[in-house]
């Protein structure tokens, strides 16, 4: 019989994946083009409902009736070809009205027609392909049944390739079975062969060996009466040589037991001897081993005992000879020192002469620190004379200069001209941006615009002017994507009746992105009027908390920096300190310790803020002033006093020379030490 090979199997199969492939998706194009053309006639039947444009053919056969009645009245003249052909010019009229009114319906309508033409086309075609791909799919399964019937005519007309390949697979494992089948037949008349001859064998050796046993009986019969032989041969052995090592054994002991009673015989004798001639014999009696033992034992530790007496007789000796000494050597000290020696012991007299020692390196230590203390203040003293005439001397400046009498006075002349300057630059910027985003030029007209504006309203039309911008800003990107694609499209046709369409297309395009630029430039300048009505509303209102920032970041500078302003930057504000000399620098550009003081200075605001319209919470704050000199630290103190008449404060810190900072600026202030134990734990943590 011949099979075939696996190379025809996987041809066969590699073919039929191939027509189920393009089976699929030529059923796959049949259905989409079938949903596409489905489309297509819907969109055409609702142009034509709703515009009562027709189309291209539709309107060819009008104009055709409409001849054809003019010849008809041409012919005859009468009064029914004359009423016939004016209905027809009637309806042709109508028809090529609604078609030049409809211009871009009737463009989107042919448009349409004829990518349904295409649709239909291209489905046409799909349905061909399935055809010849089904066919082909066919001509495979007859070949696959022709193979197989030439195999086995039996076989059923439904078989598949799967199925021939199963069959097959049968086919080869009844083959390899049937050949296991005779190898083994053979291995078994082999082995009935081989057992004979071994019954033979083994039949013989027991009659060689005169063990009883029947001659008829089967292999496993004779096997179990020839192990049962030697097993017992086997037992008599081992018997026999357990017998003759007994014996070995106690001839070796008896032997052992004879020497070892002349060994205690001769001991005896030897102990008793050696008992008499000492005291452990006095008594006529000669004592045990065991007892002597113990007397031994009794006797090795009294030599020790002995040692460790004489040595603490010696050791207390010397203690009371020291310890007369130093009373001796107390009683002189106490002399010079002019004190009387009390009833007491020496350790009374030296616990107060160490307390009259430690009291007196107490007041020298304190002496010490006192006139250190004492030339610091001087040195001090003499800088702040000096600092005071150079005060004096700018004072008097400054006073000349502005007119006034105090310094007060002088800050906030200095303060007005920094307002001045600061409002003048940005009443300019404002002014132009003002003048740039709306056609207003008079800014008096600008400022009664504003002033009867309300700020709610500006905030919610400038959030939907956003929404807006960003929707016609969206739009604008998609209508431009459309031309560009439009433009390509114009580009790839060639002269025919497309063109027209396109242009049509293109001219529809560009209208509405004209109309969209419109609307997003109108909506830009309503968005950036609104910007610029909320930035003069926050100018015109600026919050306290402002104010109040720059008065503490002018305390905790002590001077450095006059305040604080913001600038614009984009959508969003920047923080910028003022220096003392009318420098600005922004808070990135500040040193560690200046952001520090800057930092607090926030916080003091907001907290403040916080506490005038809601409950007061603990301000807290974690050793910040680490970078603080002295003074800034003093001041930095001043405001948290000033808070802790609103709320709770808690600063925490590990310098002690805050805590005293503390102490001097607050009296009231309580602080809480943590125990030693508690600190060690946490930093072993």
């Amino acid at each position: 019989m011949r099979v075939p090979a696996p190379s025809e199997l996987e041809s066969w199969k590699s073919a039929l994946s191939k027509a189920e492939a393009e089976i699929d998706r030529h059923s796959d194009d049949s259905g989409r083009l079938t949903s596409e053309q489905r489309r297509l006639r819907a969109e055409l039947d609702a142009v034509k409902n709703s515009t009562g444009v027709v189309d291209d053919h539709e309107a060819a056969t009008s104009r055709s009736a409409r001849e054809a009645a003019w010849a008809k009245h041409r012919e005859a003249l009468d009064q029914s070809t004359a009423a016939a052909f004016e209905i027809e010019l009637r309806k042709d009229d109508l028809i090529t009205s609604a078609r030049l009114g409809h211009m871009g319906d009737l463009a989107k309508l042919n448009q349409t027609c004829q990518r349904l033409a295409v649709a239909e086309a291209e489905l046409e075609r799909s349905a061909e392909l399935l055809n010849a791909a089904k066919s082909k799919r066919e001509v495979i399964r007859a070949n696959i049944l022709e193979s197989a019937r030439k195999m086995a005519p039996a076989v059923s007309g439904e078989i598949t390739l799967g199925g021939l390949e199963a069959w097959l697979r049968r086919r080869e494992m009844a083959l390899a079975t049937a050949a296991l089948l005779r190898q083994a037949e053979g291995d078994l008349r082999q082995a009935e062969a081989d057992g004979s001859a071994a019954q033979n064998r083994l039949s013989a050796a027991l009659s060689a060996a005169a063990v009883p046993h029947d001659h008829s009986d089967s292999c496993e019969a004779l096997l179990a009466t020839a192990q049962s032989a030697v097993d017992l041969e086997v037992e008599h052995k081992n018997l026999r040589e357990q017998l003759e090592r007994c014996e070995r054994e106690e001839a070796s002991r008896r032997s052992a037991l004879e020497t070892a009673s002349a060994d205690e015989a001769r001991w005896d004798a030897s102990w008793a001897q050696v008992c008499r001639s000492c005291w452990l014999g006095a008594g006529g009696t000669i004592p045990s081993l065991m007892t002597v033992k113990e007397v031994m034992d009794r006797l090795a530790e009294l030599g020790p005992a002995a040692q460790r007496q004489a040595g603490l007789a010696d050791r207390i000796a010397k203690m009371e000879d020291d310890q007369a000494a130093f009373s001796r050597e107390l009683a002189v000290m106490a002399a010079e020192l002019g004190l009387e020696r009390p009833a007491e012991s020496a350790l009374s007299l030296w616990a107060l002469m160490s307390a009259r020692v430690e009291e007196a390196r107490s007041k020298k230590a304190e002496k010490e620190s006192m006139q250190l203390a004492l030339k610091d203040q001087s040195l001090k003293s003499r800088d702040l004379e000096a600092e005071i005439e150079i005060c004096e001397r700018r004072k008097s400046e400054m006073t000349q200069l502005f007119g006034v009498t105090s310094l007060q006075e002088v800050e906030k002349k200095l303060r007005m001209i920094e307002q001045r300057i600061d409002l003048r630059r940005r009443c300019h910027i404002i002014e132009r941006e003002i003048r740039e985003a709306l056609p207003i030029q008079d800014m008096a007209d600008v400022e009664q615009m504003l002033d009867a504006a309300d700020r709610h309203a500006l905030e919610a039309e400038q959030v939907e002017l956003r929404a807006r911008f960003e929707d016609q800003d969206r739009r604008v990107r998609e209508l431009f994507t459309a031309y560009s694609k439009a433009s390509d499209e114009v580009d790839a046709v060639d002269g025919d009746n497309a063109v027209a369409a396109l242009e049509e297309q293109r001219r529809t395009v560009l209208l509405e992105i004209e109309d969209k630029a419109f609307s997003y430039f109108r909506l830009r300048a309503g968005i950036v009027a609104a910007e610029q009505a909320l930035r003069l509303y926050r100018d015109k209102h600026r919050s306290s908390m402002m104010l109040r920032a720059s008065a503490a970041f002018q305390v905790i500078s002590r001077g450095a920096y006059r305040g604080l302003a913001t600038q614009p930057d984009k959508d969003t504000e920047v923080l910028i300190g003022i220096g003392a000399d009318g420098s600005s620098k922004l808070a990135q550009e500040m040193s560690k310790g200046t952001r520090f003081q800057l930092y607090l200075a926030l916080r003091v605001a907001g907290y403040h803020e916080f506490a005038q319209s809601r409950t007061s919470v603990p301000f807290i704050a974690d050793d910040i002033m680490e970078t603080f000199d002295d003074f800034r630290a003093e001041e930095a103190f001043r405001l948290f006093a000033d808070m802790a008449k609103v709320g709770q404060v808690i600063y925490l810190t590990h310098h002690q020379h805050l805590c005293d900072i503390a102490r001097r600026v607050c009296p009231n202030a309580r602080i809480h030490e943590l125990a030693a134990p508690l600190v060690q734990e946490r930093r072993a943590a």
